[in-house]
């Protein structure tokens, strides 16, 4: 059973309780992928994870009849009641082409959730990184001094998250990490301890036009780094899971809009340790016939 924090307890007093104790986790998971139940395991952290949002400036804005805008505004009070320990959003922040409305509404939608838990973000190849940055002022400390890219390391124990930045153009569809990103990943990762690390960004591991053009470099690096243990990212508008050397790839459901009618539109929740996740979808729209359905990944060692 996971470890629930009480009201009474500060989520800085339980973490810093569970960093005390060395976060001994005892782990009834499974192998892989399972949707039968969530697996007994303790000493746990709770994150929320949407991609894909595409606010709009223009709120009644819509696509394959679907409201980005109302959307986003019906999951935060969901993501709220969950009670997460810290927030994820995985790219395409933005409508189309990273306006300064389309932050500024994003903002406003997201701030009942910012009073809650730290925000981390990722840009995708929708989002405008000056805009972006104009706009979010105030934003999760350890930004990491990547040129030209926004990157940010959370440490919040059993993990550690790192959002990387793989928007190359605005409204076109390739990503790339590039030279520098890569370069930095790589010495942060040699030179940090063994805490397990989730590496998040916008784009899809493929081989197409469109998906991440830098991808067997980014493999070079994370493959013989043990501590790697997942890639999550979205742009697709779909929701899979599937590995590779060992390496769990987590495709994000999009909370804006589907474009099949076969995925789900919404969130997902997951639930860490230091061995493994639980991660619930969450559709609030789209197929639904996969709401609720809980999908336990084992780390690799």
């Amino acid at each position: 059973m996971a470890m629930v924090i009480p009201n009474r307890m500060s989520r800085r007093d339980f973490v810093k309780g569970m960093a005390a104790v060395g976060m001994a986790v005892i782990s009834s998971g499974c192998n892989g992928p399972d949707s039968r139940g969530i697996s007994t395991e303790s000493l746990s952290m709770r994150w929320a994870f949407l991609s894909d949002v595409h606010i709009p400036e223009d709120v009644a804005n819509n696509y394959r009849g679907f409201f980005p805008y109302k959307n986003l505004e019906t999951i935060v009070p969901q993501v709220v009641s969950q009670a997460p320990d810290a927030v994820a959003i995985t790219g395409d922040l933005a409508r189309l082409t990273g306006q300064p409305g389309d932050y500024q509404n994003l903002k406003k939608l997201l701030t009942p959730l910012s009073e809650k838990a730290p925000i981390y973000v990722s840009l995708g190849n929708h989002d405008n990184r000056d805009n972006f940055l104009k706009v979010f002022e105030s934003l999760p400390e350890k930004r990491q001094s990547v040129a030209g890219k926004y990157v940010v390391v959370a440490e919040i124990p059993p993990v550690r998250v790192i959002m990387l930045d793989s928007l190359l153009y605005t409204d076109k569809v390739p990503g790339l990490l590039g030279r520098a990103q890569r370069k930095w990943l790589a010495e942060f990762l040699n030179k940090a301890d063994n805490t397990p690390t989730l590496l998040c960004f916008h784009h899809t591991l493929s081989d197409g036009d469109g998906d991440l053009l830098d991808l067997p470099r980014l493999y070079d690096i994370i493959v013989p780094i043990s501590k790697v243990k997942a890639v999550i990212y979205g742009h697709s508008h779909e929701y899979g899971f599937s590995t590779y050397k060992g390496i769990h790839q987590i495709n994000l459901p999009a909370t804006g809009y589907n474009f099949s009618d076969k995925e789900p539109v919404g969130w997902v929740l997951a639930q860490w340790t230091v061995t493994g996740a639980d991660f619930v979808l969450h559709a609030t729209g789209g197929n639904r016939d996969k709401d609720g359905t809980v999908t336990t990944l084992r780390w690799r060692s």
